[in-house]
């Protein structure tokens, strides 16, 4: 194995619940010494990368396609709007970090994903929140979340709330 190559991938296939709608949907991974700054404390943008990461791993797992796929074959496009992250604790390289997702609002387009990365003594190193939007792939203007996706994402923050 490449020592560039994440983590999340092998974890994903071994760790990710299979059937979301019934359990919280959780990541494991560990720390790798370049997702830290010389300092040795993960850098942030890494931190936005797991986040990405763990809401497309759900997606494969929910929806059954990639947040790419999602976009590329006429959608609805799910990009992100708005991100914003909170540090609570550092994570240095090789600690475990569980990254936890939660869905905490749907909107009419939007949708509120949340993920919590919690280290390995069950302290919580940071919070991510991500807005997306349903959008139409041909004029990039807000659409209704379909009902086929809707309903999944509803039976998951069901289970998680």
């Amino acid at each position: 194995m490449k020592t560039s190559e994440p983590t999340l991938r092998k974890t994903t296939k071994r760790k990710a619940t299979p059937n979301t709608s019934k359990r919280q949907f959780t990541v494991r991974r560990i720390v790798n010494w370049g997702d830290c700054d010389p300092a040795g404390i993960v850098y942030t943008p890494r931190v936005l990368d797991y986040v990405c990461e763990t809401v497309d791993a759900w997606l494969r797992e929910e929806l059954k396609a990639s947040w790419w796929h999602v976009n590329s074959t006429g959608g609805p496009g799910l990009p992100t709007v708005n991100a914003v992250c909170d540090f609570i604790s550092i994570l240095r390289p090789d600690q475990n970090v569980e990254l936890r997702l939660y869905i905490r609002e749907i909107g009419r387009s939007s949708i509120t994903f949340e993920v919590e990365g919690v280290a390995e003594d069950n302290r919580l190193a940071f919070r991510v929140t991500l807005v997306s939007c349903a959008i139409d792939l041909v004029d990039h203007r807000a659409t209704p979340i379909p009902d086929w996706m809707r309903e999944k994402l509803e039976a998951y923050q069901r289970c998680c709330t």
